[in-house]
């Protein structure tokens, strides 16, 4: 294949061209040319269809090659036993980490001499939670369960002493740091053991070396370097196909505008969520990042003037093949101004870090990505260190627009361990399948992702707002709550503004207001499901039945 399409790299002979020259505006021109004083060659007709049948036929067997080549790697998530040595070891580290640092903060006098060693207790008590968990597939729910049990007290303690909470959460991002180098030293330590057996004789010179995707658990591995089914079946490890996931596309857009309109209607999305009452609370999204998994940004549109943003580009095989920001698509830029634009955006001085993941096309055009470079971009965005070496590492929110009708388990165990290791959660699009029941797709509806649906601006759930039960998870429903979804203005690449309707217009708006709640309340960074039931807290009534039924808690607002 890849002979070929170096055979046809050379452009299709065409027939010979005429060529023309105008001088003067009355001059007879050729098929295709135009009425300038310049010499232009155009091919006649006929030879121009040919050219575009043979582009076409080069363009499919290009995505023919990229699909082979994507098909060569595979994301290997490690047997639960391996994880839970992983967490086990990392607990070990991070306790003896902690207690100095706890005991700085009490000598300090920054709380007091019954708070220093309560606060380290409530820490201790966390790491023994850990340590004594079972392996097994449920072992990251109980983590997760347990340790926001535990962090009751500490909140209560950053309550009863609010002068200590700079103080407090400086030692928490760095114990977390050090919980997050623990575990990635602890996986690094075993999954190459457990590969080394099963590694492929002669292997291929241009074939990938095993990635560790330490933010969340996993490896993405050249099937060419490990025989993964051998590897399944010794050790139990999960080994996911490399297959394409179509981005959550937009149900309607509206005819680009240079400028942003100035009607209200331009800004219904903020009004709906009553943003002004936050702004009263000057909540604007300073000091919080948000992570957007989609096509890319126009980093220098002027919704994100003044705003520190970050981007990288990845391809098929996980690789960064980019890091000057640029879009794709346009869906990227549009739900970034969303999330955080300055006129737009919910949090408008949030800033950002922008995973492009979605940057191959399907058969019908759609923009689409593999998932080892989903996979890519998300573990980017949890273990890169955007703020310098002294601070916590990755976003504290993540926004995404995957597509898909139904439940897939690819994400979950990396989202599982990613909110587990670094507090990060993730608000995503339910589908635009609707409004038939149950067409909802991952990752919005796993138990540990917030789904959201969308709603106008008459407070309906919009019709192709997907929502229905998860019979994975029972006892849950999605979406999870609802936000504005139609009709919703943002940036546009091209520094222009347009007008989306979809869910995933829907879910920037509220990866937005998570960005507000941690502004408002750090401690939630480290307490994920904390953040989680603080937002769905805010959520208001839908009226109607069928609304009620197909809008989950309600929709959001301020």
């Amino acid at each position: 294949m890849l002979e070929k399409l170096k055979a046809r790299k050379r452009q299709p002979e065409l027939e010979p061209k005429e060529e023309v020259t105008t001088k003067a505006p009355k001059v007879k021109l050729a098929q295709g040319t135009s009425r300038v004083g310049t010499t232009m060659a155009f091919p006649p007709r006929k030879a121009a269809k040919q050219f575009a049948a043979e582009s076409a036929e080069f363009e499919a067997e290009s995505a023919e090659s990229v699909a082979e080549e994507a098909s060569r790697m595979v994301l290997v998530i490690p047997p639960a036993h391996f994880m839970a040595g992983a967490a086990r070891a990392a607990v070990s580290a991070a306790r003896a980490a902690a207690a100095p640092l706890a005991a700085n903060v009490s000598t300090a006098g920054l709380m007091s001499a019954e708070q220093g060693p309560a606060l380290g207790n409530v820490m201790g008590g966390v790491m023994m939670a850990v340590e004594s968990l079972p392996s097994g597939t449920e072992l990251l729910h109980d983590i997760m369960s347990g340790a926001r049990a535990a962090m009751t007290p500490i909140r209560r303690l950053l309550e009863e002493q609010r002068a200590g909470l700079q103080a407090f959460m400086d030692f928490a991002r760095r114990s977390a740091r050090g919980v997050s180098r623990a575990r990635a030293m602890a996986a690094e330590a075993v999954p190459p053991g457990m590969m080394a057996v099963t590694s492929v004789a002669g292997t291929e010179p241009h074939a990938a070396e095993p990635q560790m995707l330490e933010g969340l658990g996993a490896w993405l591995v050249d099937r060419r370097t490990m025989d993964v089914t051998a590897m399944a079946a010794t050790t139990g490890a999960q080994v996911l196909e490399n297959v394409l996931i179509p981005l959550e596309q937009p149900v309607r857009r509206g005819a680009p505008a240079a400028a942003l309109p100035t009607e209200a209607a331009a800004r219904w999305h903020l009004k709906s969520i009553n943003v002004d009452a936050a702004r009263k609370r000057k909540l604007t999204g300073k000091g919080v990042r948000i992570g957007i998994v989609d096509t890319g940004i126009q980093a220098d549109h002027p919704e994100f003037a003044g705003r520190d943003v970050k981007f990288a580009r990845f391809d098929m095989n996980g690789n960064t093949v980019s890091t000057t920001p640029h879009d794709v698509g346009e869906h990227g830029t549009h739900v970034s101004g969303i999330a955080a634009g300055k006129n737009v955006g919910v949090a408008p001085e949030a800033d950002l870090a922008v995973a492009a993941v979605l940057t191959y096309r399907t058969a019908n055009g759609q923009l689409a990505g593999y998932l080892t470079q989903i996979a890519k971009g998300i573990n980017w965005l949890i273990t890169e260190l955007f703020d310098g070496p002294d601070e916590e590492a990755g976003v504290d929110v993540i926004n995404a627009s995957l597509g898909g009708t139904g439940y897939t388990d690819y994400y979950y165990t990396a989202l599982a361990a990613a909110r587990l290791n670094a507090g990060t959660v993730m608000a995503a699009a339910i589908g635009n399948a609707g409004p038939a029941a149950n067409q909802h797709g991952s990752p919005g509806n796993y138990d540990i992702v917030e789904g959201v649906g969308a709603i106008d601006s008459a407070n309906n759930v919009a019709l192709f707002s997907d929502w229905g039960t998860v019979t994975q998870h029972p006892g849950i429903t999605k979406p999870d709550l609802s936000a504005p979804g139609v009709d919703v203005w943002s940036s546009l690449p091209g520094s222009r503004y347009g007008k989306m309707s979809g869910t995933s217009m829907a879910s920037p708006v509220v990866a937005g207001s998570l960005a507000l709640l941690l502004q408002e309340t750090p401690a939630f960074m480290m307490d994920a499901a904390g953040l989680l039931a603080k937002l769905q807290a805010m959520a208001r009534p839908l009226k109607g039945a069928a609304n009620q039924r197909r809008g989950g808690r309600g929709r959001l607002s301020f």
